[in-house]
């Protein structure tokens, strides 16, 4: 049995809308396990609601992405990226 990058795809998708809304910042690894584990919560919560409301596969996996979107923009509008640090190396 031959295991494919793509069948994973879905996991490494869930998991990091779980991380990104759990409040770990891509860009720089901040973040604690309560926020993880409330980001699973919430993850859990919004796929049943989806699965409940009798939405097709297609519309669930775009209003995820667009939950993954609006963290990661969170995300940049929280910690904007200040290209004069990282040259200096401090966070």
């Amino acid at each position: 049995m031959q295991t494919t990058v793509t069948s994973f795809a879905p996991i490494l998708f869930t998991a990091l809308t779980v991380v990104v809304i759990g409040g770990v910042s891509l860009s720089g690894g901040r973040g604690t396990i309560l926020g993880v584990l409330a980001g699973a919560l919430f993850v859990g919560v919004l796929n049943n609601l989806l699965v409940l409301h009798g939405l097709s596969t297609a519309v669930q996996d775009l209003i995820r992405g667009g939950v993954l979107a609006a963290a990661i923009a969170f995300d940049a509008w929280l910690h904007p990226r200040n290209d004069e640090t990282e040259k200096s190396g401090e966070l």
